[in-house]
């Protein structure tokens, strides 16, 4: 299949509403994500189950073979848009954090309910790609957990629901503007964390491929890309710029 460059927000969003896509363009965003930073690669296939879950009632309702593949063009322009952001230079974020009055009660329970499902997805990439969780780490201290975006995002995500169920529920007198602190905070620790993270997710991804080869079950199943060929994650970069590093 032929992918053009992605058509931008807008045009996407358009599109998904046309599909009647139950994944929001910001989820998208965050699951394909982490699936780019996950340590194993993510095929596009396993990240249209996270998005819409693992039988096909959750998939977007297309009448054509025409709609199927603009839904799959869109998904794939917009992966070769954020592998760009595998990068300390330009890191990922998450939709920006409106500027809502602070008794804006309804404005900051939206904002908190599309925060804490862009971590969800974000996190459900992560996982796709067998990344390890806070729980996976052998051994860590209570310092490396706090440094390890996985974990931080687990906490920052409990942190923020707990405090918007309070406020729906009306048990507590904090006002709904301190579910804007707390992502506000989230996003900080992820921005600080994205540089070491990114490293390491990229030595665990070189050494579990060195470990595949040293196996005598590794069989190659495709030709070998070299340094000068287009990545196989389809970023468009040559392999030595984007997955080899």
């Amino acid at each position: 299949m032929n992918i053009g460059p992605y058509p931008g927000d807008l045009k996407a969003k358009e599109t998904l509403a046309t599909f009647q896509s139950n994944a929001s363009l910001e989820e998208i965003k965050a699951a394909i994500m982490g699936s780019i930073l996950a340590v194993e690669m993510v095929q596009p296939s396993r990240v249209l189950k996270i998005l819409h879950g693992e039988d096909d009632k959750g998939h977007p309702q297309f009448t054509s073979i025409d709609q199927a593949k603009e839904h799959m063009g869109i998904l794939m322009g917009l992966w070769n848009k954020l592998t760009d952001h595998q990068s300390v230079k330009d890191p990922f974020r998450f939709s920006e954090i409106p500027n809502l009055a602070a008794n804006d009660k309804d404005g900051w329970l939206n904002f908190s309910h599309l925060r804490e499902s862009e971590i969800t997805f974000f996190l459900r990439g992560l996982y796709a790609g067998n990344t390890p969780s806070g729980a996976e780490l052998l051994t860590p201290t209570e310092e490396d957990l706090r440094a390890y975006l996985p974990f931080t995002l687990e906490v920052g995500l409990k942190a923020l629901r707990r405090k918007r169920e309070k406020i729906e529920q009306g048990t507590t007198e904090l006002p709904a503007a301190t579910l804007g602190a707390i992502a506000l905070a989230i996003d900080d620790t992820y921005l600080s964390q994205y540089d070491a993270f990114l490293k390491q997710s990229l030595a665990w991804r070189k050494q579990h491929l060195d470990e595949l080869r040293e196996t005598d079950t590794f069989v190659r199943h495709e030709p070998k890309v070299g340094r000068n060929d287009q990545c196989p994650c389809g970023s468009g970069k040559k392999f030595k710029r984007c997955c080899f590093q």
